[in-house]
Formats: structure tokens, C-alpha cells, sequence
């Protein structure tokens, strides 16, 4: 069996918008990090906060890049 190698990913965010809707249809580019090593990063987020002005909503993802060759 090959072996498969991690090679690259990048978490990118939303950033805070004002409805759900938005948020799904943002620019990721609004924050990004690319080659996180860090062992608290989080695959995928659904976050929604509610103030007292409105609530606010992101979306985060994350994509990996996997060496397939052997």
C-alpha cells in the first residue's frame, strides 16, 4: 500500500456577517491561514452570536492537499 502524504492546507473564514445568508455566500478570503500547525484548529465552524444590536453569523472551512503520488 502507497504511502499518502499531507502536504498542504488552509483554513479560511467568512468573516462576521449580518444574516446566515450572507455568510454562506461571503468571500473566504475575508480571513485565511494557510499551513496550520496548530493542533487546536478547528476542520469546519458554524458559529452565530447574538447581541443586543443583532446577531452575527461566519463560516469557517477548512481544505487539505494530499500527495497521492508514489
Amino acid at each position: 500500500m502507497p504511502n499518502v502524504y499531507w502536504s498542504k492546507n488552509a483554513f479560511a473564514s467568512s468573516g462576521n456577517q449580518t444574516s446566515s445568508g450572507d455568510a454562506r455566500e461571503a468571500e473566504e478570503s475575508a480571513s485565511q491561514t494557510l499551513d496550520q500547525t496548530s493542533s487546536n484548529a478547528i476542520a469546519i465552524e458554524s458559529y452565530r452570536n447574538s447581541l443586543r444590536g443583532g446577531a452575527t453569523y461566519r463560516y469557517q472551512r477548512c481544505y487539505w492537499a494530499f500527495d497521492m503520488s508514489s
